[in-house]
């Protein structure tokens, strides 16, 4: 009986480890593909945020990796301590983190949220001898009837790639005109933006 509990408990901790990203310990993205759209199946009320690191590949450029990986862990640790059960954090691609809220959510409470987030990075970057390098890039969007995970991913990251242009806000709802292939700055706009000013702070740093 007691070999029967503790394979019961070891097969429990594996489960548990297969759930979670090995570098920052939150959920991964399947996990929270997963944990989401059981949360929308209840009910269609939430509020979905997706964020990633600004100019990352520039931190592992002119860091190193392993200061890059420090970053994220810290912004995973900010995002566990801003956000409590039952709201979702999880490391969803590269440099790109989700946290959902279910249930009601005021967007004010996100905004704020995301401000207390960057400046806690903030405060992390000046730690890791990054300077003001460590920032991120947020967008959200509310749940609504029949949305899943990738419905609200695909609106949520498309108002985080608006932000990226304006970068006025810690957050960016989502609206329609940011749907990728609408009129205005979309994607590949955004990307190519983004690299010719990583380009460009790259020869700067060459003429120092």
């Amino acid at each position: 009986m007691r070999e029967l509990d503790e394979l019961k408990q070891e097969i429990d901790r594996l489960r548990l480890l297969a759930q979670r990203d090995p570098l920052t310990g939150l959920l991964n993205r399947s996990a929270m593909e997963e944990q989401v759209n059981r949360f929308l199946e209840d009910g269609p009320a939430g509020l979905f945020l997706v964020m990633d690191v600004d100019e990352f590949r520039y931190i592992n450029d002119q860091y190193g990796h392993p200061a890059g990986d420090m970053a994220l862990r810290e912004l995973a640790r900010i995002l566990g301590d801003s956000f409590f059960a039952p709201a979702l954090c999880g490391r969803v691609g590269g440099d790109s983190f989700a946290v959902f809220l279910p249930g009601t959510c005021a967007g004010e409470t996100a905004a704020n949220k995301m401000e207390h987030i960057m400046g806690g990075l903030a405060r992390a970057g000046q730690a890791l001898g990054l300077g003001n390098r460590l920032r991120v890039s947020a967008g959200a969007e509310f749940a609504g009837p029949g949305d899943t995970f990738f419905d609200l991913y695909e609106r949520a990251d498309a108002a985080m790639r608006a932000g990226k242009s304006e970068r006025k806000k810690a957050l960016y709802f989502y609206e329609p005109s940011m749907k990728p292939g609408a009129d205005g700055p979309g994607t590949e706009d955004s990307e190519a933006s983004a690299d010719m000013k990583y380009i460009s702070e790259q020869l700067r740093e060459s003429h120092i």
